[in-house]
């Protein structure tokens, strides 16, 4: 990680001893945004390149491994629970105070209490929830998506649901319905690497495989290529994980995702002093770079060379450049 406001100063301090004006904290914050942006995705351009070429096993001389530790500043591991849509909990009164502790339970439009409303004739909808005293809702997710429901068609458990004279009354309301257990990452995700599925949480993970929309008709038609729960496949469009086959068991936590996550957007936090009207750093609201210390030079290069083009200065833009490629040829040593 590169410390935001080291960066800016380092920025401004070229800046100012080459008179080229300053690069106001908004200017700042989009542009290196930018610049860390275009380091990520050098990185796996510069993978490919050493894919290719012959490599030395020596510590410290292992350019592959010193990549590679550039790169798993964004690896990240995700266990997510597989959804066949969204309920979103409207509370009446305070539910996390008012119920008692329900240990985990699938309810539907037969279990007491129970009221389901759709505006399409929905049947079959199931819903498994758990409440926690002084939580509330701590699990909740639609175990079986039944056939006919819409977005708006609401769930609503009535006071006796939760048991011991509690008043509360709760409206889960379809924010969107699915026909298959999908899942989606909480992260903005680079490349997606394995998607693995657990039956059970304590069964044995099995690795998904990954195919295209068009291929799921012919995948689904032969014996031998149809997903099963022990070889499960799986589409990823619109950062939406769906998987198959359609049947399998829904259960809390059963997919884990391996990926790398993108970068998030930098920012230079900072107040205005009231009297001088100057920028203050301040830590609080600062977002810093995600990338390798080592590419703190490269960095602020790419900066100054957008500090040019905004200004157009061709002197500053000119210095920029040539630092950046000199630092791309003692690389390539």
């Amino acid at each position: 990680m590169i410390n935001i406001n080291q960066v800016y100063k380092s920025v401004l301090v070229v800046l100012q001893q080459e008179k080229r004006g300053v690069l106001t904290p908004v200017e700042f914050n989009k542009v290196a945004t930018q610049a860390q942006q275009e380091i990520f995705i050098e990185y796996f351009d510069e993978l490919n390149q050493l894919l290719r070429q012959p490599q030395t096993s020596l510590a410290y001389a292992d350019r592959y491994a010193l990549l590679d530790e550039k790169i798993q500043i964004f690896k990240r591991i995700e266990s997510l629970s597989t959804q066949y849509g969204n309920l979103i909990p409207s509370l009446g009164t305070n539910l996390s105070s008012t119920a008692p502790t329900l240990a985990l339970a699938e309810y539907d439009s037969a279990s007491p209490g129970v009221t389901v409303v759709s505006t399409g004739g929905g049947t079959g909808l199931k819903v498994k929830m758990a409440v926690t005293l002084g939580s509330g809702i701590t699990t909740l997710f639609i175990s079986d998506p039944g056939t006919g429901y819409s977005a708006s068609d609401t769930i609503t458990f009535a006071s006796g649901t939760f048991g011991g004279g509690v008043s509360a009354v709760c409206t889960l309301t379809l924010a969107d319905i699915n026909s298959g257990p999908r899942v989606k990452p909480t992260v903005s995700v680079q490349e997606l690497g394995s998607v693995i599925y657990f039956a059970t949480s304590a069964a044995e993970g099995r690795e998904a495989q990954r195919i295209q929309q068009y291929e799921l008709y012919t995948t689904n038609q032969s014996p031998l290529t149809k997903p099963t729960e022990m070889y499960p496949v799986y589409i990823y469009e619109d950062n939406v994980i769906q998987i198959f086959p359609e049947t399998i068991p829904i259960s809390p936590n059963n997919v884990q995702l391996n990926f790398l996550k993108y970068p998030e957007d930098v920012r230079w936090g900072f107040t205005i002093d009231t009297e001088l009207g100057n920028y203050i750093y301040n830590p609080q609201s600062s977002v810093n770079f995600e990338l390798h210390q080592s590419d703190e030079p490269l960095l602020v290069d790419k900066i100054l060379g957008y500090a040019g083009v905004m200004t157009r200065d061709q002197l500053a833009l000119q210095l920029a450049a040539g630092k950046e490629q000199q630092i791309d040829v003692d690389g390539q040593k």
